[in-house]
Order: structure tokens, then C-alpha cells, then sequence
């Protein structure tokens, strides 16, 4: 979608945006700041067409993810998941201001950014307002208390990581264009970064590949016991946590 609002290709840009909206929830905030960045780069370029379509893709992105939120989810006997997840954020607005500083500012919050970025040369603090686009995933991830949504190694990054790239793009853009004599030893330090985020930090490299999910252990040996166990009939009611309800995904309700 990004690419073909690039080139002016409206239909399919629609298109993709469309698409986009349609996953998650959290997906549609991220369409709505891209329409935000839009309508700032174009006002920054004098661009009528590009500020146009920002406005609409920001304001139907905010229309629509309240239309989903209040409508839409609660009719399909669902809603807005885990808000539990930044309870300590507070209630009123003193409490929120007074605590997001000490729910960001943690050692493991500096040390999931540190690795959001390095891998790209935080490249994207350098690229202008092409940072506006990760701003809905950073506050989805550094607000909350599930240790695992700013891990590095799970979902929760999928609304960050599209972003991050097409910032590090304007950011290495915009530094080549400002030490040209440079472009050599730039795209070295870039390579070199990425090289040692892929080494250090990814689990898929051989030597941190992750053997042990694929081998059993008693504790999976009980959780497979506990699901035999559970009976087969679909009108009983069945309670269970997130790593038995993939064995009972059969079930109509869990």
C-alpha cells in the first residue's frame, strides 16, 4: 500500500489498504497513522493529492476502528482483548502521565528498543517524519506489562516491523544525501548492523535455533494427558489456558 501511494496508484493502494484493515484491530491504528504521514508530507511537499488521501485513509481508519471496537466485535460475541494488559497505566489523566515514564523507562522496555533499532542503524531516528508510522506499535508494545509483547521474539512486533524498514529507508536516504562522500562507509555501517542483529539477537541462526520445541518433555506430556482427558461431547463447557487450546481446537466454544 505504501508503494503504490508512492506512485500514485490509488486503486491499488486502496486496495492493500483494505486488506489491511481487515486482520487486527491494532492494524487499523497503524493505517491510520500512515494516513497522518501522508497528510504531513504532503503539506510539507504542497502535494493537494497526498494530503487528500492522507486525511481519508486517516479518517476512515479512525472511523472504521471504532465502528469495529463498539460494533462490529461485540456483535460477533467478541471485543477489544486484553486491556488488562496496561492496567497500571492509571485512570486519570495524572495517574497515565505519572506512570508511563516508569512503565517505558524500565531495563528490559531500553533494552527491546535498543534491539528494534540497532539492527537498522537507528536509521529511522534519522528519517524525518517517516517515524510518525511506528509510533502506534511502540505504544502498543512499551505500555504494557505481558513481558512477552516486548520480547522480540513474537507477533507483537508484526505492527512494527513494515514500519521500521520503510523508516530506515528515508533514513538512509536522507544520510546519504547529507555526507554523499560517505555513502561507502554508510552502507557498511548498515550492513555490519544488520549482520550483528541476525548473529546476536534472531532465533533462527544455527547456533541459538531453538531444538527444544521440537523434542517432548514431561511438562507437554501432561498437558497431552490433560487433553485426552477432557470428553468429547461439544455441549460441555470447557475452560483452558493458551497452551491447551490448540488441542481442543475442535471444539466449537472454549
Amino acid at each position: 500500500a505504501f508503494y503504490f501511494i508512492e506512485i500514485k496508484k490509488w486503486g491499488w493502494a486502496y486496495f492493500f489498504l483494505a486488506l489491511a484493515l481487515s486482520t487486527r484491530e491494532d492494524a487499523i491504528l497503524v493505517i491510520a497513522f500512515l494516513g497522518i504521514y501522508f497528510l504531513i508530507r504532503g503539506w510539507q511537499k504542497k502535494d493537494n493529492q497526498e494530503m487528500k488521501a492522507g486525511l481519508l485513509i486517516a479518517g476512515i481508519s479512525l472511523i472504521y476502528f471504532l465502528a469495529v471496537i463498539k460494533i462490529l466485535m461485540p456483535a460477533l460475541g467478541g471485543g477489544l482483548l486484553r486491556i488488562d494488559r496496561y492496567a497500571q497505566i492509571g485512570k486519570t489523566p495524572i495517574e497515565i502521565i505519572n506512570n508511563i515514564p516508569k512503565i517505558v523507562f524500565t531495563a528490559p522496555k531500553l533494552d527491546y528498543i535498543f534491539w528494534l533499532f540497532a539492527p537498522v542503524a537507528f536509521l529511522p531516528f534519522f528519517s524525518g517524519s517517516a517515524l510518525i508510522l511506528i509510533i502506534p506499535g511502540l505504544i502498543e508494545n512499551l505500555l504494557t506489562n505481558y513481558k512477552f509483547q516486548f520480547s522480540s521474539f513474537y507477533q507483537y512486533d508484526s505492527v512494527l516491523i513494515a514500519s521500521i524498514f520503510i523508516a530506515a529507508i528515508y533514513g538512509l536516504k536522507k544520510m546519504l544525501e547529507k555526507w554523499p562522500n560517505k555513502e561507502t562507509v554508510i552502507k557498511w555501517i548498515f550492513i555490519t548492523t544488520i549482520l550483528a542483529g541476525y548473529i546476536v539477537k534472531s532465533r533462527i541462526i544455527p547456533v541459538f535455533f531453538p531444538t527444544d520445541l521440537f523434542k517432548s518433555n514431561p511438562h507437554w506430556e501432561a498437558f497431552r494427558k490433560m487433553a485426552a482427558l477432557v470428553p468429547k461431547d461439544p455441549s460441555i463447557s470447557v475452560a483452558a489456558n493458551t497452551n491447551l487450546v490448540p488441542h481442543l481446537s475442535n471444539r466449537e466454544q472454549v
